[in-house]
């Protein structure tokens, strides 16, 4: 997000969103398996998109340990954590146990773990390929603006 209250997609395609929450306390965003290659793009397009403050965890226990330690606005788990090859439906259910009041998503292309993160109390997530679309900036805006903190 750039500092006039739009996004800055792809493009230079600028969506306005309202974000007056977020100004005075940044969200905070757990992402979790993320590889080398799509954990640093996914973290620079959350933090200038939704002015988002982006922690990393590359394995279950790193990512429960940080879990128990902080609040977040939203955490985001790959299908298939890069760090340990762990599932990310069985850590995204962990997670949700943990805090169930936390909005989590699975990271994934497959429709079939999207609906599966969906049966065991996540929220519909979305792909890697569409995380810069508006539509995906839109909802995650609108998911760290109304959870809880």
């Amino acid at each position: 997000m750039v500092g006039d209250g739009t996004f800055s997609g792809c493009k230079n395609q600028r969506v306005l969103i309202e974000h007056e929450s977020m100004n005075l306390h940044p969200p905070r965003i757990l992402s979790i398996g993320q590889c080398q290659i799509d954990g640093p793009r996914m973290k620079r397009v959350l933090e200038q998109n939704l002015g988002a403050v982006v922690e990393d965890a590359d394995s279950a226990s790193e990512a429960v340990d940080k879990a128990r330690q902080h609040r977040y606005h939203l955490i985001l788990v790959n299908r298939e954590l890069a760090g340990d090859n762990s599932s990310g439906l069985d850590v995204a259910a962990q997670l949700i146990a943990l805090h169930p009041q936390t909005p989590v998503m699975i990271v994934s292309d497959f429709e079939s773990a999207q609906a599966a993160a969906v049966r065991r109390g996540a929220l519909r997530g979305f792909g890697k390929s569409e995380l810069e679309q508006t539509e995906t900036l839109r909802r995650l805006a609108q998911i760290v603006r109304s959870a809880p903190t």
